[in-house]
């Protein structure tokens, strides 16, 4: 008998211990797969935490505070201020715009006024596709330019959770376009626009531009999975970082001709208490690239004395 009671508590411990085992597999499957879906939320944008952006961009403290000298005394909500005046007001006209892709997001405007049309030979870069090429085929069709398009996020291996990513003119020197002109450069890589404008400014890349089109973003882009998380505000630094890129941006001859907003994520301001949006589509002309300044002075009219 007792013996017989010994076995029954040893097969109910071993009927134990395998639910248990079971349980703690399946919690591991949960955890496991929980893993896989906030990986891939990561891999949405090549920079997780979008408030140190300035820190990101210049890791010496002395290059950061260098950079950002001429803006850190100016109180936050004066900067917020200049940096959605910056996203939202013209600097020219376009009298010959022309959407070009899905007129959902997607798609985006091209000038081609006099001063600014694009005619094959032409060469067009397009960075950020989603899957989705409307636009690249549009404009191919359209223009009959020779078209390259690049998402690091499309069959590409990361290494935790960061791309690998590339300066433009290391991507101009591989595909053989090195002094080439870059007539129509579009970009919209979730807050990756930030670092990368500030290496084309500073490398000078981007005087090889004739047009550009962008949807640059706030950290607060990311409101809608982490919300209370800090690196989905703005800081003063990282208004500040923003401000003066698109300052300099205007300074290498970009004018802009057309912004659009993205509505879909709203926030309010925690330092104005103002609505705010997070995106914003805009569109440029590059006045200071030689071939656009050349065709100005050409229409010109001829004055006789």
């Amino acid at each position: 008998m007792e013996k017989l009671v010994r076995d029954l508590l040893q097969y109910i411990s071993v009927r134990k211990l395998k639910k248990t085992f079971g349980i703690l597999l399946a919690l591991v499957c949960v955890w496991l797969l929980w893993r896989r879906i906030s990986y891939q939320e990561k891999l949405e944008s090549a920079i997780t935490c979008k408030s140190k952006i300035a820190g990101i961009v210049f890791p010496k403290i002395k290059d950061k505070q260098k950079y950002l000298s001429s803006f850190q005394q100016r109180d936050v909500i004066t900067m917020e201020e200049e940096y959605y005046h910056a996203v939202q007001t013209l600097m020219r006209s376009c009298y010959t715009m022309v959407h070009v892709g899905p007129s959902e997001d997607g798609g985006w405007e091209v000038c081609l006024d006099p001063q600014f049309d694009i005619k094959p030979p032409c060469l067009i870069y397009s960075f950020g596709i989603g899957n989705d090429f409307r636009f690249e085929k549009g404009i191919e069709e359209l223009l009959k330019c020779e078209v390259h398009a690049f998402d690091p996020s499309e069959d590409t291996v990361t290494i935790r959770g960061q791309w690998k990513m590339r300066k433009l003119s290391s991507i101009m020197r591989q595909l053989g376009h090195e002094g080439r002109t870059i007539d129509y450069l579009k970009m919209d890589v979730e807050f990756s626009e930030w670092p990368a404008l500030v290496n084309m400014i500073r490398s000078g890349s981007i005087n090889n531009i004739r047009q550009m089109a962008l949807e640059v973003h706030t950290p607060e882009m990311d409101i809608h999975h982490r919300p209370d998380h800090k690196c989905t505000w703005s800081t003063p630094e990282t208004i500040s970082f923003m401000v003066k890129t698109l300052f300099d941006l205007t300074n290498a001859g970009f004018s802009m001709y057309y912004s659009r907003t993205n509505y879909r994520t709203p926030y309010i301001s925690p330092y104005s208490g103002k609505q705010r949006y997070c995106c914003y589509d805009i569109h440029l002309v590059n006045t200071k690239h030689k071939e656009n300044q050349h065709r100005e002075l050409n229409q010109r009219p001829l004055h006789r004395h």
